[in-house]
């Protein structure tokens, strides 16, 4: 299945996994995402965000993503993730790799928001674990994807 090589892709200003930065401007996002961000910051009492960005992970089964720190935005503006499919532990720690971690699940339609010191925390998918099943009517390709694997998209504000 072509779907489980398939690891990210990005909407709106590209990052460079090379050179890990944005450029100064790029492809514009999707009007759904950008209100998308939109809404869900100023619901959440956060300032309003201006998205211009959202990378997409795809998670096929027995994949991961190692710590890391999202800090390649221009802007202080919250990440908001959206998970899809099956759950994932996801691992939130500190602004050290030593410091200690705390385990959440993240499970389909869940909102997880890295805002103020959380932005810069690391964090971490060390698995996906299948927990429910999915049924889409005339395509088994995707119901096969959607049963065994995770999307998350994480709408961002890269320019200030």
């Amino acid at each position: 299945n072509a779907g489980n090589k398939l690891r990210w892709t990005i909407l709106g200003i590209e990052y460079d996994w090379n050179t890990k930065e944005y450029p100064a401007d790029g492809r514009i996002l999707p009007s759904e995402l950008k209100d998308m961000g939109e809404v869900i910051s100023l619901a959440m009492g956060m300032k309003k965000m201006t998205p211009d960005a959202t990378i997409i992970n795809y998670y096929p089964p027995k994949t991961a993503l190692s710590p890391h720190v999202d800090k390649s935005e221009r802007s202080k503006a919250p990440l908001i993730s959206l998970s899809f499919g099956q759950s994932a532990v996801y691992l939130s720690g500190g602004l050290d790799l030593d410091d200690d971690v705390i385990p959440i699940w993240l499970r389909s339609g869940d909102i997880l928001i890295m805002y103020g010191e959380q932005r810069l925390v690391y964090h971490a998918i060390p698995c996906i674990v299948k927990q429910k099943n999915y049924e889409v009517k005339d395509d088994k390709l995707l119901e096969e994807y959607i049963n065994s694997s995770r999307i998350n998209m994480t709408i961002r504000q890269v320019n200030p």
